[in-house]
């Protein structure tokens, strides 16, 4: 067989899975090709597509029933994903296997997690996206594999769960990547490891940021990165962090000062920044004395107006409007960022916080960043009227105060609720609930109440109702 017929027999494969294909030109990643990422191929495409050999490129995210990957680009991250990543199927090459983390998580949008230098440390892939999956061949000639079941079982992960997991591990790895070199007994050359472990406890655990357990998994985890030469320099290292997080909570708790965010910076400058972004923490400045880091000036309402929508997603439409999916009490919602809707909520997470109203312009400064925000930092996603088409499904959207919706397939129907919806549907004024279906009834009960003569009628009216 050809690599040609192969790559046929492939994609046919993928598409019959629920998995979006493209063509990538061999000896590629990328896929050249003028808007790929809105290409869906069927399995009668694929022979005028896959006419040389070409690999196979998966898209990420929506088009593939929110199947997303996380590429794992240096070696740290290979090390330890697996202390940060729930257990899933995972693919590479046969020079770098596991590299590539794939799960199922809907609603999941891409995140690129680099290095001071620009190097891309961790990423996760989902719409607008493609990975390169087997049996394609790298450009340095080693193949993609699959390491697990042939039937692509994924893990199935919350969006929101998926991205802290994500986080966690590449604040791992970067910390991993600065981390000072062991002290050489024969030179002298090295060490510093126990001064970057206090500067990192003393950043990491302060009031608002890490508790200490998620702290010593990550300390621990980087250190562990970076290899040891024997057990006895690990089980001794590990006992150095342990001990130093555990001062540093006592101290902290006590009041009392200790090394963190400007001793860090010297020891590994652009760290604290990055570390900052990431997690959506207050840069402090570096000049400041370690017991000013605890005296930060004073937030504007705006800046605590938006640091109440943490946790939202944030995305916009083609046509460029702005969306926020925010958290509810056991569910979500969705609502334009300008909308009543989404201001009650802020307004109602400021108060709740603070246990004051926020001033109306502060109010319209935040509005005005978090729309800037979805509109050039959100991915794009469809916004739908009542009901939607995804994955071979229909989605219907209740517009009950749980935003439930009812998914509707080959294999039946079920009432899904509106953070497990795939979709993101819009509620505008005057949309009324529909009822909540129950099972168990037929369709002939409405017989009773039209006026039909016979049975073709009948058959007749039902098929136009289904229709409609």
């Amino acid at each position: 067989m050809s690599s040609t017929e192969a790559r046929w027999q492939a994609a046919a494969r993928y598409i019959s899975r629920g998995v979006a294909v493209i063509p990538v030109p061999d000896g590629e990643k990328d896929p050249g090709l003028p808007g790929w990422q809105d290409l869906r191929l069927t399995a009668e495409d694929v022979p005028r597509y896959w006419t040389n050999g070409q690999n196979i490129g998966a898209l990420n995210g929506e088009p593939s029933g929110w199947r997303v990957c996380i590429d794992q680009d240096v070696p740290e991250a290979g090390k330890i994903a697996g202390r940060f990543l729930l257990p899933t199927l995972t693919s590479g090459r046969k020079s770098r296997p596991h590299s590539h983390w794939w799960y199922i998580a809907p609603g999941a949008i891409t995140k690129k997690f680099k290095d001071v230098d620009a190097t891309m440390l961790v990423e996760l892939r989902s719409t607008g996206c493609q990975t390169i999956v087997a049996p394609s061949i790298h450009p340095r000639g080693d193949m993609y594999v699959w390491h697990g079941e042939s039937d692509l079982k994924m893990a199935h992960i919350a969006a929101a769960e998926l991205g802290r997991r994500l986080r966690e591990l590449a604040t791992a790895v970067l910390i991993a990547r600065h981390l000072p070199k062991l002290r050489d007994e024969s030179t002298g050359e090295g060490g510093g490891r126990h001064d970057y472990a206090m500067a990192l406890s003393g950043f990491l655990l302060r009031s608002g940021r890490l508790d200490e357990e998620i702290t010593l998994k990550i300390l621990k985890a980087a250190w562990d990165a970076k290899g040891w030469p024997d057990e006895r320099s690990k089980r001794e290292a590990h006992h150095d962090v342990e001990g130093i997080v555990r001062d540093t909570v006592e101290n902290l708790a006590a009041g009392e000062s200790v090394v963190g965010g400007p001793t860090l910076e010297d020891l590994a400058p652009g760290v604290v920044r990055l570390l900052c972004k990431w997690w959506g923490w207050k840069r402090k400045a570096k000049h400041e004395a370690a017991p000013e880091e605890k005296e930060e000036r004073k937030p504007t309402q705006a800046e605590q107006l938006i640091h109440c929508a943490t946790g939202v997603e944030f995305f916009h439409t083609s046509e460029g409007d702005s969306y926020a999916t925010i958290p509810m009490d056991g569910h979500e919602e969705t609502h334009p960022i300008k909308s009543k809707g989404f201001r009650r909520w802020l307004v109602r997470a400021y108060f709740e916080r603070y246990e004051r109203p926020p001033g109306t312009q502060a109010l319209q400064d935040a509005l005005g960043l978090l729309e800037a925000r979805a509109q050039f930092d959100g991915a794009e996603r469809e916004v739908h009227l009542r009901f939607a088409e995804h994955g071979g499904a229909i989605y219907v959207d209740l517009a009950n105060d749980r935003w439930e919706a009812v998914e509707i397939s080959t294999d039946g129907w079920q009432v899904v609720p509106g953070e497990a919806t795939p979709v993101r549907f819009r509620r505008p004024r005057g949309m009324l609930a529909l009822p909540v279906p129950k099972r168990g009834d037929t369709v002939d009960e409405l017989k009773q109440f039209v006026n039909v003569s016979d049975d073709d009628s009948w058959r007749l009216l039902v098929a136009w109702l289904l229709q409609a």
